[in-house]
Formats: C-alpha cells, sequence, structure tokens
C-alpha cells in the first residue's frame, strides 16, 4: 500500500468517525421538528383562521377525534426521536470516555454533543485555535465506532 492510500484511508476513516458523531446532530434536528409538529397542530386547532392554504375557516372547534388521533401519532413519534436521540447520546458518551486525552475527551464533546464551534472549543479548554484542531484530529485517531 502506498503512502497516498495510506492517507486516503486514515481521511475516509475519519469522515466515517465524523459522520457518526454528526447523528447525534441530526437527531438533535429531528426532535426539534417533531416538536415544532405538534405545536403547529395545536394553534392550526386553537386557530383555525391562521392556516395559509387559501380555504375559508371557520372558528367552531367541532369533533375533536381526528386532532386527539393526529396529537398522539406527533407525541408518539416525539417519544421515539427522543428515545433515539439519548441512545446514541449515550453511545458516543462511551466512546468519548475511552479517548485517553482529557483534552481530546472534552473537545469532542463540546464539538459533537453541545455544537460548539472550534474558536468556542479554544475560548473554554485555553488554548489556541490551531492547538484545538490538533487536539481534535489526535481525539479522532483514538476513537473507535464498532
Amino acid at each position: 500500500m502506498t503512502q497516498d492510500e495510506k492517507e486516503a484511508e486514515i481521511q475516509k476513516l475519519k469522515e466515517e468517525k465524523i459522520q457518526k458523531l454528526d447523528e447525534y446532530r441530526l437527531a438533535v434536528q429531528q426532535c426539534k421538528t417533531a416538536a415544532m409538529k405538534i405545536q403547529l397542530a395545536r394553534v392550526n386547532k386553537m386557530f383555525p383562521s391562521l392556516v395559509l392554504d387559501n380555504m375559508p375557516k371557520g372558528n367552531s372547534v367541532g369533533d375533536l377525534s381526528d386532532y386527539s388521533v393526529r396529537l398522539d401519532e406527533l407525541t408518539e413519534n416525539l417519544k421515539k426521536e427522543l428515545k433515539r436521540k439519548g441512545e446514541i447520546k449515550k453511545e458516543i458518551m462511551k466512546k468519548i470516555a475511552d479517548i485517553p486525552i482529557q483534552r481530546g475527551q472534552e473537545a469532542i464533546r463540546l464539538k459533537y454533543i453541545e455544537f460548539h464551534s472550534f474558536g468556542k472549543i479554544s475560548k473554554e479548554i485555553g488554548v489556541s485555535y490551531r492547538q484545538v484542531l490538533r487536539i481534535h484530529e489526535k481525539a479522532l485517531e483514538f476513537l473507535e465506532f464498532n
């Protein structure tokens, strides 16, 4: 295997690790979306004249069974997404704890669990921006997903 092939393989592994870490960000976004759908359903039911579908609306409450079923579906979806988010976070936090470098653990946690920028991480852990990038790179080397 040539040096270029080794570097390409290392880069591929790094990208796969970052993609795995980014699953938590996606799960957080999906939870927010599910919560917003619930809120939107509630607002549309409370204020039907605000629904922007160019159809005239009355303001009677009428039958709430369809609304109740829809709200139950949305709530169950939110519960499922919250559970998934918790499982992903738990798995990632276990893997972060296995990183032997304390600053590496903190850099990965701040970047992928708390969604801080590298600049903000550098201020929080008290090192330069470039040093945070090096710590991040080294921590990714130690990070192992099955």
